[in-house]
């Protein structure tokens, strides 16, 4: 082999054996601190799964023990008020509909009442829990296993795959006075809850959470091959074992078809046993991509290095091999036997091949093992550095809070950097104050300062004043490294600011030199960093914390934009939550009936009146069929207008199912582009408004009428009375039959004269006394009055009058007219006999007088009559057709209303509505 090829494989050999053992080591140690940092992620995971699983206990804790510090709750539990309490437990349910049992007992732990079973006055066994919290007098959350017997009994009907379930328990005792007088007890039910493990999997992208009862998952969000969630799977024994020593089990375990890395802590009843787990992975498969990159980037610059080298070595052997061959000669020499060999450098132009030779290799080597330890520690410390960086921004993408990943970097700094203590002041918004957000140091120490100093380190704030050292720092963005503290904060101690919580722990500590350089954000500065060390710190540290905080600064300046972000997030969602419920609460007040309908006719929302109207189950049916019972759109539908023309549209109509006037109005709903998207439909009843003005008309038809008979009547009045005077005159003077017909014509002439008198009476305004006045003595008069007639017709009155009927304003005289004509009317309508009922009751600011009759009825023909003048269907002789007009026209003049409503042969019903005294004159009228 030629010398030149020996140099070159010598060369070579020497350069890329280090270079590999250096990837090598470079990989192993990488690959161990991934692996040290993943198993403490998963342990960090877990703390997160123990705070999510006992999240629900503390909110049934904290809530119970508001409810339980009300004095309507302890008077209901000290009076074992059953209905009380199931009223109560019934509203809690509402609120926290996780919670599967609820039950209250009383001081000896006897069950007062249970939500979800009737039976009461036995003793709730949950493994000594009731009676800790009673002896106690505190809330206690604990986790047990029930017998399915018991959930039973407690309300609670899911299947379970074990013969118990496990059940997370709050009891909170009901402490009256310092007595306590009874205990709440809420019970959450894991079997088959998914929701602890889907809540951590939303904050913890990947991580796979279950719950263990005893060797089986009863809760888990861990899916098999089917895509099943995998309840019921059995744990493996190497977990039981270890939780069943109380200790957690940290390891890799396959689940399914891959592999994670895992953390299992045993879950512990209220004594102490041990009866499930909380088991928390994450896929290795994230990892072990990690560390393949890992060993590619080193396999990639460790190529390269040896191309470098295998050039190198090339165009050195070419220039080395010709003086090799005077080593080979010596080396010959040596062979024969002749070891003192010396090499002339002279014939070589000076240069002694042997000598620099070996020299080089000796220097070569020395170089070559100074440069690899220097090499190795470049990589070792650029190692963690990356790794904390990569945790920072690990916990940046989890959306983890800015707190936490200061608290990150500040541990970084000492635990992986080495500094003694370290700290991360950030800027408040207006750059006048450096806020100490997170520090990393001994807590021995860190409580000692504090209690010396009377302040807490963490949310401490440092004054920029003008001259100061930080101040400087944050102006110039340059950094800062003193090899004397004490004296720096000496030479500030006219700041008070400075020296507070500085000096203290610079003395306590005996930390000598300190770093600070910029928290850089690019080319803004958020913050500062500060180190300190007892070891001499050096220029390579300040460019290594320098390297780092600009690349840290970053990350920093993200978590504080996502934290200002989020914060404006919630303050929105709050203004648009108060916004959308200001203006639900303004829809659902409108006391019309509104809907919104699509443009197929589906109803997408209405307010509480018309849910109150047709019910809660109309939004997303049609309308047509909800409303109007049909199959198909209606005819002349304001809603078909509106769709078809994009213009309002206004009907009314009578609704048969609700048996009101309904006047509706439809109004388009476009999208920005002027597209109809929907339609609004406002439906307001009208049927009184309808009635009213049928009133007026009709008070406007009294009004004509009374004119016509006040001339009517002065009319015929006076021949009536010229008739009945002669008639009265022939009468004394006839006999027999003649006289006969003159009483005929004398009593017809007397029924004209009432008739005209009632006429007369209608028509003109005669003196009113209208006076404080209670119906029901008004009523029982005209009872009285009828009660001979009633008896010949067999007619029997109910009186239901109200004892504490509201006093009117009214005439007696005309109030009492009304009743006898009503009262005559519902007698001739029962010809053989019948019942008469009269009631009162208050109605609001009104009274209401009901008279109804069992008599024949009226036709629906002849309802809109009956209050017009002259109208009756009574015999020739037997009826004026005056007595419901006049009745009508007094009842308005005392601004009352009346209203009939009749079934033919079933009876009559009038019902009036007369104004009652307001309260004021109420309170007038009793002082007098």
């Amino acid at each position: 082999m030629k010398i030149s090829v020996k140099l070159i494989c010598s060369y070579l050999i020497v350069i890329i054996v280090p270079m590999s053992i250096l990837a090598i080591v470079t990989t192993h140690m990488i690959n161990t601190s991934m692996e040290k940092s993943a198993q403490e992620a998963i342990n960090q995971n877990l703390k997160a799964a123990w705070i999510q699983y006992f999240v629900r206990g503390d909110q049934m804790k904290y809530g119970m023990l508001q409810a339980a510090s009300e004095n309507e709750i302890q008077t209901a539990v000290y009076q074992k008020n059953e209905e009380a309490l199931l009223e109560l437990m019934k509203r809690w349910k509402v609120y926290r509909p996780y919670v599967d049992i609820w039950a209250v007992v009383d001081s000896e732990g006897k069950v007062i009442k249970r939500l979800g079973n009737n039976k009461s006055g036995d003793y709730l066994k949950l493994n000594g829990l009731i009676e800790k919290a009673l002896k106690h007098k505190e809330a206690i959350i604990s986790t047990e296993l029930l017998p399915k017997k018991v959930l039973l009994e407690n309300g609670v009907t899911q299947s379970l795959a074990n013969d118990e379930g496990m059940v997370l328990f709050v009891v909170t005792p009901v402490i009256m006075g310092d007595e306590v007088v009874g205990a709440i007890i809420t019970g959450d039910l894991l079997n088959g809850d998914t929701f602890i493990p889907h809540t951590l999997e939303n904050k913890i992208p990947g991580l796979k959470v279950s719950i263990i009862q005893e060797e089986k998952v009863i809760s888990t969000n861990i899916q098999g091959e089917s895509g099943q969630l995998e309840f019921g799977a059995k744990i493996s024994e190497s977990i039981l074992k270890t939780i069943s020593l109380k200790e957690r089990f940290s390891g890799d375990q396959k689940i399914g078809d891959q592999f994670y890395k895992t953390a299992v802590e045993p879950i512990i009843n209220n004594k102490g046993e041990v009866i499930g787990a909380l088991f928390v992975g994450v896929p290795k498969e994230h990892f072990e991509i990690l560390k393949a990159n890992n060993i590619k980037a080193i396999a990639l610059v460790t190529l390269l290095g040896m191309l470098i080298a295998f050039t190198i070595a090339i165009i050195a052997a070419k220039e080395i091999s010709r003086p090799i061959s005077m080593l080979a000669d010596a080396s010959r020499k040596i062979r024969e036997g002749i070891f003192d060999v010396k090499i002339d450098s002279k014939r070589f132009e000076s240069k002694d091949e042997i000598g620099e030779l070996a020299t080089s290799f000796k220097d070569m080597a020395v170089k070559l093992k100074h440069s690899y330890t220097q090499l190795e520690n470049i990589v070792d410390e650029r190692t963690r550095e990356l790794l904390l960086l990569q945790k920072v921004n690990n916990l940046l993408n989890a959306g983890i809070k800015l707190d936490l990943i200061l608290d990150t970097i500040a541990n970084g700094l000492t635990h992986d950097f080495g500094y003694d203590i370290s700290a991360i002041h950030l800027l408040d918004e207006e750059k006048n104050h450096l806020i100490c957000r997170s520090y990393s140091a001994d807590s021995k120490l860190v409580e000692k300062v504090e209690k010396l100093c009377g302040k807490k380190a963490l949310g401490y704030k440092i004054p920029l004043f003008e001259g100061s050292i930080l101040t400087k720092l944050i102006k110039t963005k340059k950094p800062v490294i003193t090899q004397d503290i004490i004296t720096l904060v000496k030479d500030h101690s006219n700041k008070p600011s400075l020296q507070i919580l500085a000096r203290p722990i610079v003395r306590l500590s005996g930390i000598k030199y300190g770093i600070g350089v910029p928290l850089l954000a690019e080319d803004k500065i958020v913050g500062v960093i500060g180190v300190g060390s007892r070891k001499k710190l050096t220029e390579k540290d300040l460019e290594r914390l320098l390297n780092f905080a600009r690349q840290a600064g970053l990350a920093v300046e993200r978590a504080r934009i996502y934290e200002i972000l989020e914060e404006r997030v919630q303050e929105r969602t709050r203004e648009l939550k108060e916004s959308k419920e200001f203006l639900d609460s303004v829809f659902n007040s409108i006391t019309d009936m509104i809907f919104i309908r699509d443009l197929e006719y589906n109803i997408i929302r209405t307010n509480k009146v018309t849910e109150q109207i047709f019910g809660h189950k109309i939004v997303g049916n049609k309308c047509y069929k909800i409303l109007m019972e049909n199959d198909s759109p209606c005819n002349e539908c304001p809603a078909g207008r509106t769709l078809a023309s994009g213009k309002s549209f206004i009907r009314e109509t009578y609704h048969d199912k609700l048996k009101e006037y309904l006047l509706i109005s439809t109004y388009p709903i476009a999208s920005e582009d002027g597209k109809l998207k929907a339609v609004v439909e406002t439906v307001k009843i009208v049927t009184q408004k309808k009635k009213m003005e049928e009133q007026m008309m009709q008070s406007e038809k009294l009004a004509s009428i009374g004119r016509l008979a006040a001339g009517f009547a002065h009319e015929i009045n006076n021949p009536l009375t010229n008739i009945s005077l002669y008639s009265q005159i022939m009468r004394q003077k006839a006999r027999g039959e003649n006289k006969k017909m003159l009483n005929i014509i004398k009593s017809q002439t007397d029924i004209a004269a009432r008739i005209v008198k009632n006429l007369l009476e209608f028509s003109y305004h005669h003196p009113e006394n209208f006076v404080p006045t209670q119906l029901n003595e008004i009523l029982s008069r005209a009872v009285d009055f009828m009660t001979p007639q009633f008896r010949r017709k067999n007619i029997k009155v109910k009186l239901e009058l109200e004892d504490t009927l509201l006093k009117i304003r009214g005439d007696e005289s005309q109030l009492q007219q009304v009743f006898v004509n009503m009262l005559t009317n519902a007698m001739d309508a029962m010809e053989n006999g019948g019942c008469i009922t009269i009631s009162t009751c208050n109605n609001n600011n009104s009274v209401e007088i009901k008279i109804s009759d069992t008599g024949h009825g009226i036709p629906d023909e002849n309802l809109s009559k009956i209050f017009d003048p002259f109208f009756t269907t009574k015999e020739v002789g037997e009826g004026t057709g005056l007595g419901l007009f006049i009745t009508y026209g007094i009842i308005q003049k005392h601004n009352g209303t009346i209203n009939v409503k009749s079934e033919i042969g079933k009876g009559t019903t009038f019902t009036i509505q007369l104004p009652a005294l307001s309260e004021h004159e109420r309170e007038n009228t009793d002082s007098r």
